[in-house]
Protein backbone atom coordinates (compact mmCIF):
# COMPACT_ATOMS: atom_id res chain seq x y z
CA UNK A 1 0.00 0.00 0.00
CA UNK A 2 2.85 2.38 0.82
CA UNK A 3 4.29 1.77 -2.66
CA UNK A 4 0.94 2.63 -4.31
CA UNK A 5 0.57 5.80 -2.25
CA UNK A 6 4.11 6.75 -3.25
CA UNK A 7 3.29 6.32 -6.96
CA UNK A 8 0.21 8.54 -6.75
CA UNK A 9 2.01 11.12 -4.62
CA UNK A 10 4.83 11.22 -7.15
CA UNK A 11 2.38 11.76 -9.99
CA UNK A 12 0.61 14.56 -8.11
CA UNK A 13 3.95 16.17 -7.30
CA UNK A 14 4.93 16.10 -10.98
CA UNK A 15 1.66 17.73 -12.02
CA UNK A 16 1.94 20.40 -9.33
CA UNK A 17 5.52 21.25 -10.36
CA UNK A 18 4.45 21.50 -14.02
CA UNK A 19 1.66 23.85 -12.99
CA UNK A 20 4.21 26.12 -11.28
CA UNK A 21 6.70 25.87 -14.16
CA UNK A 22 5.04 26.98 -17.39
CA UNK A 23 8.25 26.70 -19.41
CA UNK A 24 8.16 24.84 -22.77
CA UNK A 25 8.15 21.07 -22.66
CA UNK A 26 11.76 19.86 -22.59
CA UNK A 27 11.17 17.06 -25.05
CA UNK A 28 10.46 19.57 -27.82
CA UNK A 29 14.16 20.47 -27.80
CA UNK A 30 15.08 16.98 -29.02
CA UNK A 31 15.22 16.02 -32.67
CA UNK A 32 12.06 14.52 -34.18
CA UNK A 33 13.25 11.31 -35.83
CA UNK A 34 11.62 9.74 -38.84
CA UNK A 35 8.88 7.67 -37.22
CA UNK A 36 10.28 4.31 -38.35
CA UNK A 37 13.67 5.26 -36.88
CA UNK A 38 12.18 6.15 -33.50
CA UNK A 39 12.94 3.09 -31.38
CA UNK A 40 10.62 4.28 -28.62
CA UNK A 41 7.69 4.54 -31.01
CA UNK A 42 8.19 1.28 -32.89
CA UNK A 43 9.18 -0.83 -29.88
CA UNK A 44 7.25 -4.11 -29.81
CA UNK A 45 6.64 -6.36 -26.80
CA UNK A 46 7.74 -9.94 -27.41
CA UNK A 47 5.15 -12.68 -26.87
CA UNK A 48 5.94 -15.23 -24.16
CA UNK A 49 4.11 -18.43 -25.04
CA UNK A 50 3.76 -20.86 -22.16
CA UNK A 51 2.33 -23.33 -24.66
CA UNK A 52 5.86 -23.61 -26.11
CA UNK A 53 7.41 -24.74 -22.82
CA UNK A 54 8.63 -28.35 -22.61
CA UNK A 55 7.23 -30.21 -19.62
CA UNK A 56 9.57 -33.09 -18.67
CA UNK A 57 7.13 -34.54 -16.13
CA UNK A 58 5.36 -37.22 -18.21
CA UNK A 59 3.19 -38.18 -15.24
CA UNK A 60 1.75 -34.70 -14.79
CA UNK A 61 -1.83 -34.27 -16.00
CA UNK A 62 -3.60 -31.06 -15.04
CA UNK A 63 -7.15 -31.34 -13.74
CA UNK A 64 -9.83 -28.86 -12.62
CA UNK A 65 -10.21 -28.39 -8.87
CA UNK A 66 -13.56 -27.92 -7.10
CA UNK A 67 -15.30 -29.52 -10.10
CA UNK A 68 -14.18 -26.60 -12.26
CA UNK A 69 -16.63 -24.25 -10.55
CA UNK A 70 -16.40 -20.62 -11.71
CA UNK A 71 -15.23 -18.46 -8.82
CA UNK A 72 -15.14 -14.62 -8.66
CA UNK A 73 -11.54 -13.40 -8.57
CA UNK A 74 -12.16 -11.56 -5.29
CA UNK A 75 -11.94 -14.96 -3.56
CA UNK A 76 -8.34 -15.78 -4.57
CA UNK A 77 -7.35 -12.12 -4.20
CA UNK A 78 -8.60 -12.11 -0.60
CA UNK A 79 -6.70 -15.19 0.59
CA UNK A 80 -4.81 -14.51 3.81
CA UNK A 81 -2.03 -16.98 2.96
CA UNK A 82 -0.23 -17.35 -0.39
CA UNK A 83 -1.71 -19.99 -2.69
CA UNK A 84 0.14 -23.29 -2.50
CA UNK A 85 2.23 -24.31 -5.50
CA UNK A 86 -0.04 -27.21 -6.41
CA UNK A 87 -2.64 -24.97 -8.11
CA UNK A 88 -3.15 -21.87 -10.22
CA UNK A 89 -6.22 -19.66 -10.59
CA UNK A 90 -6.90 -19.04 -14.29
CA UNK A 91 -9.16 -16.48 -15.98
CA UNK A 92 -9.68 -15.59 -19.61
CA UNK A 93 -8.75 -12.16 -20.93
CA UNK A 94 -10.68 -9.34 -19.25
CA UNK A 95 -12.79 -11.70 -17.13
CA UNK A 96 -13.63 -11.31 -13.45
CA UNK A 97 -14.13 -14.99 -12.68
CA UNK A 98 -12.10 -18.13 -13.26
CA UNK A 99 -11.29 -21.58 -11.95
CA UNK A 100 -8.56 -23.43 -10.09
CA UNK A 101 -6.44 -25.91 -12.01
CA UNK A 102 -4.00 -28.38 -10.50
CA UNK A 103 -0.28 -27.86 -11.16
CA UNK A 104 2.89 -29.73 -10.27
CA UNK A 105 4.89 -26.61 -9.34
CA UNK A 106 7.21 -26.85 -12.38
CA UNK A 107 6.95 -23.68 -14.50
CA UNK A 108 7.81 -25.67 -17.63
CA UNK A 109 4.52 -27.53 -17.10
CA UNK A 110 2.36 -24.44 -16.59
CA UNK A 111 1.41 -24.52 -20.28
CA UNK A 112 -0.40 -27.84 -19.83
CA UNK A 113 -2.52 -26.42 -17.02
CA UNK A 114 -3.12 -23.17 -18.94
CA UNK A 115 -4.33 -24.93 -22.09
CA UNK A 116 -6.77 -27.14 -20.19
CA UNK A 117 -8.01 -24.14 -18.21
CA UNK A 118 -8.50 -22.14 -21.41
CA UNK A 119 -10.57 -24.95 -22.94
CA UNK A 120 -12.56 -25.41 -19.73
CA UNK A 121 -13.32 -21.69 -19.58
CA UNK A 122 -14.63 -21.64 -23.16
CA UNK A 123 -11.69 -20.43 -25.25
CA UNK A 124 -11.74 -21.18 -28.97
CA UNK A 125 -9.52 -24.22 -29.50
CA UNK A 126 -8.76 -23.19 -33.06
CA UNK A 127 -7.25 -19.95 -31.77
CA UNK A 128 -5.50 -21.80 -28.94
CA UNK A 129 -3.46 -23.64 -31.55
CA UNK A 130 -1.63 -20.36 -32.25
CA UNK A 131 -0.30 -20.07 -28.70
CA UNK A 132 -1.30 -19.46 -25.08
CA UNK A 133 0.13 -16.64 -22.96
CA UNK A 134 -0.26 -15.76 -19.27
CA UNK A 135 -0.52 -12.29 -17.72
CA UNK A 136 -0.75 -11.06 -14.15
CA UNK A 137 -3.58 -8.84 -12.94
CA UNK A 138 -1.62 -5.71 -13.86
CA UNK A 139 -1.37 -6.74 -17.50
CA UNK A 140 2.26 -7.87 -17.54
CA UNK A 141 3.44 -11.12 -19.13
CA UNK A 142 4.27 -14.12 -16.94
CA UNK A 143 7.70 -15.14 -18.24
CA UNK A 144 9.06 -17.37 -15.48
CA UNK A 145 8.39 -18.93 -12.08
CA UNK A 146 9.31 -15.68 -10.30
CA UNK A 147 6.68 -13.74 -12.27
CA UNK A 148 4.08 -16.38 -11.42
CA UNK A 149 4.96 -16.23 -7.73
CA UNK A 150 4.71 -12.42 -7.73
CA UNK A 151 1.28 -12.79 -9.35
CA UNK A 152 0.28 -15.03 -6.41
CA UNK A 153 -0.66 -17.74 -8.92
CA UNK A 154 -3.58 -15.61 -10.19
CA UNK A 155 -3.32 -15.20 -13.97
CA UNK A 156 -5.22 -14.30 -17.13
CA UNK A 157 -4.99 -16.39 -20.30
CA UNK A 158 -4.48 -14.60 -23.63
CA UNK A 159 -4.55 -16.44 -26.94
CA UNK A 160 -2.66 -15.86 -30.16
CA UNK A 161 -2.28 -12.07 -30.61
CA UNK A 162 -5.13 -11.05 -28.29
CA UNK A 163 -4.70 -7.60 -26.75
CA UNK A 164 -4.96 -7.14 -22.99
CA UNK A 165 -8.33 -6.09 -21.56
CA UNK A 166 -8.49 -4.60 -18.09
CA UNK A 167 -10.99 -6.58 -15.96
CA UNK A 168 -13.49 -4.45 -14.08
CA UNK A 169 -13.52 -6.83 -11.04
CA UNK A 170 -16.17 -4.75 -9.25
CA UNK A 171 -17.48 -1.21 -9.19
CA UNK A 172 -15.04 1.00 -7.33
CA UNK A 173 -12.03 -1.27 -7.85
CA UNK A 174 -8.81 0.67 -8.45
CA UNK A 175 -5.62 -0.14 -10.34
CA UNK A 176 -2.62 2.04 -9.51
CA UNK A 177 -0.20 1.75 -12.43
CA UNK A 178 3.58 1.90 -12.26
CA UNK A 179 3.65 5.60 -13.24
CA UNK A 180 0.97 6.69 -10.77
CA UNK A 181 -1.97 6.67 -13.21
CA UNK A 182 -5.10 5.37 -11.44
CA UNK A 183 -7.87 3.38 -13.16
CA UNK A 184 -11.16 3.18 -11.26
CA UNK A 185 -14.04 0.95 -12.35
CA UNK A 186 -17.16 3.11 -12.50
CA UNK A 187 -19.40 0.65 -14.40
CA UNK A 188 -19.24 -3.06 -15.16
CA UNK A 189 -21.55 -3.32 -18.17
CA UNK A 190 -20.65 -1.54 -20.29
CA UNK A 191 -17.20 -1.56 -18.72
CA UNK A 192 -16.12 2.02 -17.93
CA UNK A 193 -12.96 3.22 -16.21
CA UNK A 194 -12.19 6.63 -14.78
CA UNK A 195 -8.55 7.51 -15.56
CA UNK A 196 -6.75 9.87 -13.16
CA UNK A 197 -3.33 11.54 -13.39
CA UNK A 198 -2.80 10.75 -17.07
CA UNK A 199 -2.89 14.39 -18.23
CA UNK A 200 -1.43 17.44 -16.53
CA UNK A 201 -3.00 20.89 -16.74
CA UNK A 202 -0.10 22.13 -18.88
CA UNK A 203 -0.54 19.24 -21.29
CA UNK A 204 -4.29 19.84 -21.56
CA UNK A 205 -3.71 23.47 -22.45
CA UNK A 206 -1.02 22.59 -24.99
CA UNK A 207 -3.32 20.08 -26.71
CA UNK A 208 -5.97 22.79 -27.10
CA UNK A 209 -3.36 25.26 -28.32
CA UNK A 210 -2.12 22.85 -31.00
CA UNK A 211 -5.52 21.55 -32.07
CA UNK A 212 -8.05 24.38 -31.96
CA UNK A 213 -7.08 25.81 -35.34
CA UNK A 214 -7.48 22.43 -37.03
CA UNK A 215 -10.94 21.54 -35.73
CA UNK A 216 -13.37 20.37 -38.41
CA UNK A 217 -16.55 18.33 -38.58
CA UNK A 218 -16.04 14.83 -37.12
CA UNK A 219 -16.22 11.95 -39.57
CA UNK A 220 -17.70 8.47 -39.30
CA UNK A 221 -16.64 5.16 -40.82
CA UNK A 222 -17.80 4.54 -44.37
CA UNK A 223 -17.07 1.89 -46.97
CA UNK A 224 -13.29 1.53 -46.65
CA UNK A 225 -13.10 5.17 -45.64
CA UNK A 226 -13.27 7.32 -42.50
CA UNK A 227 -14.09 10.51 -44.40
CA UNK A 228 -17.87 10.50 -44.21
CA UNK A 229 -19.86 13.15 -42.35
CA UNK A 230 -23.10 12.06 -40.72
CA UNK A 231 -26.07 13.64 -38.98
CA UNK A 232 -25.47 11.17 -36.16
CA UNK A 233 -22.14 12.81 -35.27
CA UNK A 234 -22.02 16.60 -35.17
CA UNK A 235 -18.91 17.20 -33.02
CA UNK A 236 -15.59 18.60 -34.26
CA UNK A 237 -12.23 16.84 -34.29
CA UNK A 238 -8.60 17.74 -34.96
CA UNK A 239 -5.73 15.25 -35.36
CA UNK A 240 -2.59 16.84 -33.95
CA UNK A 241 0.51 16.86 -36.13
CA UNK A 242 3.21 14.31 -35.42
CA UNK A 243 5.67 15.68 -32.85
CA UNK A 244 7.70 14.61 -29.83
CA UNK A 245 4.82 15.84 -27.72
CA UNK A 246 2.19 13.68 -29.45
CA UNK A 247 4.52 10.67 -29.69
CA UNK A 248 5.01 10.81 -25.94
CA UNK A 249 1.24 10.52 -25.56
CA UNK A 250 1.15 7.45 -27.81
CA UNK A 251 3.80 5.80 -25.65
CA UNK A 252 1.94 6.65 -22.45
CA UNK A 253 -1.44 5.62 -23.87
CA UNK A 254 -0.01 2.27 -24.97
CA UNK A 255 1.37 1.78 -21.47
CA UNK A 256 -2.00 2.43 -19.83
CA UNK A 257 -3.87 0.21 -22.31
CA UNK A 258 -1.10 -2.43 -22.15
CA UNK A 259 -0.73 -2.41 -25.93
CA UNK A 260 2.31 -4.31 -27.26
CA UNK A 261 3.57 -1.23 -29.11
CA UNK A 262 2.92 2.53 -29.18
CA UNK A 263 2.24 2.12 -32.90
CA UNK A 264 -1.05 0.46 -31.90
CA UNK A 265 -2.29 3.82 -30.56
CA UNK A 266 -3.78 6.47 -32.85
CA UNK A 267 -2.33 9.93 -33.12
CA UNK A 268 -3.48 12.37 -30.49
CA UNK A 269 -6.85 14.00 -31.22
CA UNK A 270 -8.68 17.01 -29.88
CA UNK A 271 -12.46 16.59 -29.74
CA UNK A 272 -14.88 19.44 -29.17
CA UNK A 273 -18.62 19.39 -28.51
CA UNK A 274 -20.24 22.80 -28.92
CA UNK A 275 -23.67 23.49 -27.49
CA UNK A 276 -26.18 21.16 -29.17
CA UNK A 277 -23.55 18.89 -30.78
CA UNK A 278 -23.61 15.16 -30.14
CA UNK A 279 -22.66 11.65 -31.17
CA UNK A 280 -25.71 9.39 -31.17
CA UNK A 281 -25.56 5.91 -29.70
CA UNK A 282 -23.42 3.80 -32.01
CA UNK A 283 -21.62 0.49 -32.32
CA UNK A 284 -17.96 0.34 -33.38
CA UNK A 285 -18.07 -2.95 -35.27
CA UNK A 286 -16.43 -1.77 -38.51
CA UNK A 287 -19.16 -3.66 -40.36
CA UNK A 288 -18.74 -1.36 -43.36
CA UNK A 289 -15.07 -2.19 -43.94
CA UNK A 290 -14.16 -4.83 -46.51
CA UNK A 291 -11.09 -6.39 -44.91
CA UNK A 292 -11.25 -9.70 -46.78
CA UNK A 293 -11.85 -10.59 -50.44
CA UNK A 294 -15.43 -11.11 -51.53
CA UNK A 295 -16.77 -14.56 -50.55
CA UNK A 296 -13.76 -15.18 -48.29
CA UNK A 297 -16.20 -16.26 -45.58
CA UNK A 298 -18.99 -17.61 -47.76
CA UNK A 299 -21.22 -20.26 -46.17
CA UNK A 300 -23.78 -22.56 -47.71
CA UNK A 301 -26.64 -24.76 -46.56
CA UNK A 302 -24.37 -27.77 -47.12
CA UNK A 303 -22.05 -26.40 -44.43
CA UNK A 304 -24.95 -26.39 -41.98
CA UNK A 305 -25.83 -30.00 -42.87
CA UNK A 306 -22.22 -31.11 -42.48
CA UNK A 307 -21.94 -29.46 -39.06
CA UNK A 308 -25.25 -30.95 -37.86
CA UNK A 309 -24.14 -34.46 -38.84
CA UNK A 310 -20.77 -34.03 -37.18
CA UNK A 311 -22.23 -32.66 -33.94
CA UNK A 312 -24.88 -35.39 -33.83
CA UNK A 313 -22.22 -38.11 -34.10
CA UNK A 314 -20.24 -36.53 -31.27
CA UNK A 315 -23.28 -36.33 -29.00
CA UNK A 316 -24.27 -39.94 -29.70
CA UNK A 317 -20.84 -41.02 -28.47
CA UNK A 318 -21.52 -39.50 -25.02
CA UNK A 319 -23.37 -40.97 -22.05
CA UNK A 320 -26.89 -39.67 -22.73
CA UNK A 321 -27.91 -39.85 -19.07
CA UNK A 322 -25.35 -37.18 -18.23
CA UNK A 323 -26.42 -34.69 -20.89
CA UNK A 324 -29.01 -31.89 -20.64
CA UNK A 325 -32.32 -33.36 -21.80
CA UNK A 326 -32.81 -31.07 -24.79
CA UNK A 327 -29.39 -32.03 -26.20
CA UNK A 328 -29.92 -35.79 -25.95
CA UNK A 329 -30.73 -37.85 -29.02
CA UNK A 330 -34.23 -36.83 -30.03
CA UNK A 331 -34.18 -33.62 -27.97
CA UNK A 332 -35.17 -30.32 -29.54
CA UNK A 333 -31.54 -29.11 -29.63
CA UNK A 334 -30.07 -32.40 -30.81
CA UNK A 335 -28.60 -31.63 -34.27
CA UNK A 336 -30.76 -33.31 -36.88
CA UNK A 337 -29.64 -32.48 -40.41
CA UNK A 338 -32.79 -34.01 -41.91
CA UNK A 339 -35.23 -32.13 -39.69
CA UNK A 340 -36.81 -29.21 -41.53
CA UNK A 341 -38.67 -27.64 -38.62
CA UNK A 342 -38.20 -28.68 -34.96
CA UNK A 343 -34.42 -28.57 -34.57
CA UNK A 344 -33.76 -25.73 -37.06
CA UNK A 345 -36.32 -23.52 -35.35
CA UNK A 346 -35.08 -24.37 -31.84
CA UNK A 347 -31.56 -23.61 -33.05
CA UNK A 348 -32.57 -20.26 -34.50
CA UNK A 349 -34.50 -19.41 -31.33
CA UNK A 350 -31.28 -19.82 -29.31
CA UNK A 351 -29.43 -17.74 -31.90
CA UNK A 352 -32.13 -15.05 -31.94
CA UNK A 353 -32.20 -14.70 -28.16
CA UNK A 354 -28.40 -14.40 -28.01
CA UNK A 355 -28.32 -11.77 -30.78
CA UNK A 356 -31.06 -9.70 -29.14
CA UNK A 357 -29.52 -9.97 -25.67
CA UNK A 358 -26.20 -8.64 -26.98
CA UNK A 359 -27.75 -6.01 -29.31
CA UNK A 360 -25.90 -7.66 -32.17
CA UNK A 361 -28.65 -7.11 -34.75
CA UNK A 362 -28.47 -3.39 -33.97
CA UNK A 363 -24.67 -3.46 -33.97
CA UNK A 364 -24.72 -4.94 -37.46
CA UNK A 365 -27.48 -2.58 -38.58
CA UNK A 366 -29.53 -5.65 -39.45
CA UNK A 367 -32.77 -5.09 -37.55
CA UNK A 368 -34.63 -6.09 -40.72
CA UNK A 369 -33.49 -9.68 -40.17
CA UNK A 370 -34.22 -9.47 -36.47
CA UNK A 371 -37.85 -8.92 -37.44
CA UNK A 372 -37.74 -11.49 -40.28
CA UNK A 373 -36.43 -14.28 -38.04
CA UNK A 374 -38.87 -13.45 -35.24
CA UNK A 375 -41.87 -13.47 -37.56
CA UNK A 376 -40.92 -16.81 -39.09
CA UNK A 377 -40.16 -18.40 -35.72
CA UNK A 378 -43.58 -17.31 -34.47
CA UNK A 379 -45.09 -18.96 -37.54
CA UNK A 380 -43.03 -22.12 -36.86
CA UNK A 381 -41.96 -21.94 -40.49
CA UNK A 382 -40.56 -24.93 -42.36
CA UNK A 383 -37.03 -24.86 -43.87
CA UNK A 384 -36.22 -21.63 -42.06
CA UNK A 385 -32.47 -22.35 -41.79
CA UNK A 386 -32.36 -23.35 -45.45
CA UNK A 387 -34.10 -20.11 -46.37
CA UNK A 388 -31.75 -18.06 -44.20
CA UNK A 389 -28.73 -19.71 -45.84
CA UNK A 390 -29.79 -18.53 -49.28
CA UNK A 391 -27.06 -16.31 -50.72
CA UNK A 392 -29.54 -13.42 -50.95
CA UNK A 393 -30.30 -13.62 -47.23
CA UNK A 394 -27.83 -14.10 -44.35
CA UNK A 395 -25.62 -17.20 -44.81
CA UNK A 396 -22.89 -15.22 -43.02
CA UNK A 397 -24.80 -15.83 -39.77
CA UNK A 398 -23.95 -19.56 -39.73
CA UNK A 399 -20.86 -19.25 -37.46
CA UNK A 400 -22.87 -17.13 -35.01
CA UNK A 401 -25.71 -19.67 -35.06
CA UNK A 402 -23.35 -22.53 -34.24
CA UNK A 403 -21.65 -20.44 -31.58
CA UNK A 404 -24.97 -19.62 -29.91
CA UNK A 405 -25.89 -23.33 -29.85
CA UNK A 406 -22.47 -24.16 -28.41
CA UNK A 407 -22.75 -21.47 -25.74
CA UNK A 408 -26.19 -22.71 -24.79
CA UNK A 409 -24.73 -26.21 -24.54
CA UNK A 410 -21.94 -24.94 -22.27
CA UNK A 411 -24.39 -23.19 -19.93
CA UNK A 412 -26.71 -26.19 -19.73
CA UNK A 413 -23.85 -28.64 -19.23
CA UNK A 414 -22.10 -26.49 -16.64
CA UNK A 415 -25.28 -26.54 -14.56
CA UNK A 416 -24.97 -30.32 -14.24
CA UNK A 417 -21.42 -29.79 -12.86
CA UNK A 418 -19.46 -32.66 -11.36
CA UNK A 419 -20.44 -35.81 -13.28
CA UNK A 420 -20.98 -34.53 -16.79
CA UNK A 421 -18.54 -31.64 -16.40
CA UNK A 422 -15.57 -33.94 -15.85
CA UNK A 423 -16.70 -36.26 -18.63
CA UNK A 424 -17.03 -33.43 -21.14
CA UNK A 425 -13.73 -31.80 -20.21
CA UNK A 426 -11.84 -34.97 -21.06
CA UNK A 427 -13.08 -34.97 -24.65
CA UNK A 428 -10.43 -33.88 -27.15
CA UNK A 429 -13.00 -31.59 -28.80
CA UNK A 430 -13.98 -29.83 -25.60
CA UNK A 431 -14.35 -26.09 -25.43
CA UNK A 432 -15.58 -24.89 -22.07
CA UNK A 433 -17.69 -27.45 -20.26
CA UNK A 434 -18.68 -29.37 -23.35
CA UNK A 435 -18.62 -27.04 -26.33
CA UNK A 436 -18.32 -29.08 -29.49
CA UNK A 437 -16.59 -27.70 -32.55
CA UNK A 438 -15.81 -29.15 -35.89
CA UNK A 439 -12.23 -29.55 -37.09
Amino acid sequence: MEELVSKVSGRLSTQFNEFLDRSPVATEERELLYKYDDETLIAMEVRHLVSDLNCSDDKFAASPLFDGTLIPVQGPMGLEKPMSNDRVFFMLNGRNEGMYMSWNGDFNCIGKAAELAAAWLGADRDVMENGVRLYNQMGFAIRNAEDLAEAKNIVHILLDFQLWQWPGIEKGHQYVLEDGVVLTTVAMSPKVFDVQYFLTQNESEKIMELGMSGLSRSKVDGSNSSKVTSKSRTSHTAFLEDSLFTRDFRVRAARVARLPSPTFAERLQLLQYNAGEFYRQHFDTFHSRDFLPKDANAFYYEDYVEWAKWAADKIRSLDQSKLPEEFRTGGVLFPNSEDQQTFPNALLEVFYQKMVATNMFKALFDEEYERWIRINLDKDAVDLVKDLMDEKRRPSYLPRIVQAWRRNWIVESCDTRSRSHRLMANLTTTTGCVGLKSA
